[in-house]
Order: structure tokens, then sequence, then C-alpha cells
């Protein structure tokens, strides 16, 4: 299965959420899909314009991350024993 990894930098360090892409759409828009239904782009942070950058919204679990990057994928299934 096809995915995409939507990176992000919190408190906690380093997160991952990952999207199936479905048959028909390509790995950029589903990101971009994410990104405009989960953040909300700000120019600063407390007055510091080097802190610009799309934001987890406030009441998603995963409120206050940046959006780092994404990446495209597929799954990894794990070996049978």
């Amino acid at each position: 299965m096809k995915i995409v990894f939507i990176i992000l930098l919190s408190t906690q360090g380093l997160l991952y959420v990952h999207e199936p892409i479905p048959d028909g759409k390509k790995c950029l828009e589903v990101a971009e899909e994410w990104r405009n239904n989960n953040t909300t782009h700000t120019w600063e942070v407390n007055g510091d314009a080097t802190l610009n950058g799309y934001y987890v919204n406030e009441g998603h679990p995963l409120q206050g991350s940046r959006l780092i990057a994404t990446a495209c994928g597929t799954t990894i299934d794990a070996p049978q024993d």
C-alpha cells in the first residue's frame, strides 16, 4: 500500500503521521489535503519570524506540532514467524 508520511516536530521530538494514498491520487495531493485540513500557517511565533511555518491546529491530538516535511513511500510488512 502506498502512503504519505507527514513529519512533525514537537516538544517531544519528531512525530510521524501516515496517511494511505487512495487509488487515483498522488502522494503530494494527499499531503496537501492533510496540511490544509490540519494546520494553520503563521509568519511568526511570539515575534520570532524564524519560527514561521505550518502548525497543527488547536483541538487536534498533535496540536502545536510544526509540519517540517512529507515523504512518499509504501508500508513495510513485518516478517512472518
